[in-house]
């Protein structure tokens, strides 16, 4: 059970960060900051999904699996 939370919590945190933090950072203007380029543009958004993919796939089972160990101890399972 907590195999398939733990893999199901990590895609999804995986694509939410993938697609967030691609986002975030065209918005706050840290990726394109006005040179175009038909070569670094690219390459910076796909550094940057492919971070907040690994960021994501870490970070939302982390929680995910520590909220899920707690109510597992609070409802007394060993």
């Amino acid at each position: 059970m907590m195999r398939g939370v733990g893999c199901g919590s990590s895609v999804i945190g995986a694509i939410l960060f993938g697609m967030a933090l691609p986002w975030a950072e065209f918005r706050e203007g840290f990726v394109y900051d006005g040179a175009p380029s038909l070569v670094v543009v690219p390459l910076a958004v796909l550094f940057v999904v492919v971070v907040g993919g690994m960021v994501g796939a870490v970070l939302v089972p982390a929680f995910v699996l520590s909220v899920y160990w707690i109510v597992w101890r609070i409802g007394g399972r060993p």
